[in-house]
């Protein structure tokens, strides 16, 4: 199935009658580098920064606070994040790509399910494209 532009690709401050980020006339598909074409993809976020724990905690057991107990791991980002002056995390994070996960696994792996509808066909990754004659 190719993915058609639709009037919900057709921004207000857009021309009329196409696609505002590949220019694909309304009814056409899209091109293959639209930026409303999405795909599910596993990555690594890392987040380096100071949070607050009492005194008497070894490493132990803020370790197992942070990632077994049942704090949740979002109020330590949050608390991160929160010490940066503009309330971004952009100065204590880094992302990493993992790989191009296949749609079914991308909707077992979020949590986010309204993210889903937005996933399309894959295109092909660059190992399957070595492994054809």
């Amino acid at each position: 199935m190719k993915d058609i532009v639709t009037q919900d690709d057709v921004p207000p401050a857009g021309r009329a009658g196409e696609c505002f980020w590949c220019y694909a006339k309304m009814g056409q598909p899209h091109e293959y580098g639209c930026a409303t074409i999405r795909v599910p993809v596993e990555v690594e976020i890392t987040i380096r920064g100071s949070i607050s724990v009492p005194r008497s905690w070894d490493a132990n057991t803020i370790e197992f606070h942070m990632n077994e107990s049942s704090n949740c791991i979002d109020n330590q980002i949050d608390e991160i994040v929160g010490y940066n002056e503009e309330d971004c995390a952009c100065d204590v994070a880094k992302g990493k790509y993992i790989r191009h996960l296949d749609v079914i696994e991308g909707v077992q792996r979020s949590r986010r399910l309204e993210l889903v509808h937005n996933f399309k066909e894959l295109p092909p990754s660059p190992e399957d494209e070595e492994s054809q004659p």
